[in-house]
């Protein structure tokens, strides 16, 4: 529904998804999924709510984004923005970059 209210111009910014990251699935699928399926091209894959000592399956959780960033990069569709790897990505390459939202 929001798709189609954006596609008709009733919304001013496309719609994004916010997605907690499973350790349990593929990255991969999931971003399929949010680009060909919902046709969404702005998404988050959050990090779950655990800490060090609690994260059960930190390896699961590191093949989830993994498989995520592999179909990121690999996708032809350049329109399509995942903030958790922007982010990442633009502190690496620029020193001007600041991740905080209205942050200098």
């Amino acid at each position: 529904m929001l798709q189609e209210a954006w596609r008709e111009g009733r919304l001013n910014d496309e719609p994004g998804i916010l997605c907690v990251a499973n350790p349990s699935v593929k990255g991969a699928e999931i971003y399929r999924h949010f680009v060909d399926v919902l046709k969404c091209k702005k998404f988050d894959f959050l990090i779950p709510d655990e800490s060090h000592d609690t994260c059960t399956d930190p390896e699961g959780l590191s093949d989830f984004y993994c498989s995520a960033l592999d179909e990121f990069f690999g996708d032809a569709d350049k329109d399509v923005y995942v903030r958790y790897f922007h982010t990442h990505m633009q502190s690496m390459l620029s020193s001007e970059f600041n991740p905080v939202m209205g942050g200098k």
